[in-house]
Formats: C-alpha cells, sequence, structure tokens
C-alpha cells in the first residue's frame, strides 16, 4: 500500500475530525437576549462545551499501537511494509477502523488486479495453442505425431529442471519452442534411420545435431 494512496483516501477533512459547532446561531430578537438572565448565558455556555466534548470523544484518533489488521484469505502482510503503513496511519491521525478501510481497500485491489493478470495469462496460452495447431510446418492433422517428433528432443538434450521451467512459465505451448524442439527431432529421426540403413555413421557432437550448417 502507498503512501500515495493513504493520502488520497484520507484527504477529505470529514474521515479524520467532526468539527464541533461551538457558536450559536444569529437570532432576529436582539433586544430579547440582552435582556436574558445571567443565570440562562452561563446554561448555554455549558451545554455548548458539553457538545464539543461529545464531538471531540465521538472521534477516535490513532491508537497506541494498531491491531492486527484482517486481511482476506490468502493474504499476507510483509512486516515491513506494515510498520510504514502503521507510521503513516499513525501520522495521519487514523483510528483503527479508518486504517482498516484503508487495507480493505488495498487488497480489494490486490486481488481484481490478481484476477486480471491470470485471465490475460490463461488467453495468451489459449492463443500460443491454437497458433501452434494450426501451424503450417507441425501442426494441422499430424500435429500429435509432430508433437512426438519435438518430445523426442526434450527427451534426449533436456533435463528435469529444464521440463519444470518448461511447465512454470508456459513455454512448452509457444509456437516457436516448439518449432524449435521439432526441427532437432527430426535430425534425431533422420539420423536414426541412417544408423539402421548402414553405411553411415550418426554425428554424436551436439552441436552439430542442433546446428548441422555450422563447422
Amino acid at each position: 500500500m502507498s503512501e500515495t494512496e493513504t493520502a488520497e483516501v484520507v484527504a477529505d477533512p470529514n474521515l479524520i475530525t467532526q468539527p464541533a459547532e461551538t457558536t450559536a446561531k444569529p437570532t432576529l430578537m436582539a433586544a430579547d437576549t440582552a435582556e436574558a438572565p445571567a443565570s440562562d448565558a452561563s446554561g448555554e455556555s455549558a451545554a455548548t462545551e458539553t457538545d464539543s466534548t461529545t464531538d471531540v470523544t465521538e472521534h477516535q484518533g490513532a491508537p497506541e499501537a494498531y491491531d492486527a489488521f484482517t486481511l482476506p484469505e490468502g493474504f499476507e502482510l510483509d512486516p515491513a511494509l506494515s510498520e510504514q503503513f502503521n507510521a503513516v496511519a499513525k501520522e495521519l491521525n487514523l483510528s483503527q477502523e479508518q486504517a482498516q478501510k484503508l487495507v480493505d481497500m488495498q487488497t480489494s485491489q490486490a486481488n481484481d488486479a490478481n484476477t486480471k493478470s491470470k485471465e490475460a495469462w490463461a488467453a495468451l496460452r489459449d492463443q500460443w495453442q491454437t497458433e501452434a495447431k494450426t501451424d503450417k510446418e507441425f501442426g494441422g492433422k499430424a500435429f500429435d505425431e509432430n508433437i512426438g517428433t519435438a518430445k523426442l528432443a526434450l527427451t534426449k538434450y533436456g533435463s528435469e529442471e529444464l521440463s519444470t521451467a518448461i511447465e512454470l512459465t508456459g513455454m512448452g505451448n509457444h509456437p516457436e519452442f516448439i518449432r524449435l524442439l521439432y526441427k532437432v527431432g527430426l535430425t534425431l529421426k533422420e539420423d536414426k534411420l541412417m544408423v539402421e540403413g548402414g553405411g553411415h555413421v550418426a554425428p554424436t557432437d551436439r552441436g552439430k545435431i542442433l546446428f548441422p550448417d555450422m563447422n
């Protein structure tokens, strides 16, 4: 939660103070007011002071220390960020309830942003899959077979860590990544045929397999 967001929310003074009405309303009966007994004026003054005291009491400022704020399930408040927020809230004289409202607003915004991010990532993943399945080189009716060819390269030269990274990043859906593995897989198939046919020795240099045109 940024300091800017906090300042914007509490800029309205009505969230911080509740000004007491200490000035009596003017009256058209000026002559009658001048002749009023002293005891009435004293009573009015006492009533005004009572109202003012009541208003001040109703506004509860910042506590000595804020209690732990309520967070939605799945949220955790970073200790360093919590300390910064508490300091700002105390400087603005926010009550526990007012500070909680800011926390609620921030967690709501964070939750919305997280949902939108997940939706955007899912849409991108679906787009990659669609492009891969309709690719002119390895897509179409032979897509499943060609994916098997691409997996040959991953099995031959990959590792468990690489497979985990592909799963986490979603790169296994990207058409260009599939294309790379597919082309390497084709060379593995060709080498296998050459060995089985006899008279030829398959290259053992991985660099030559990946980049056959380079010396």
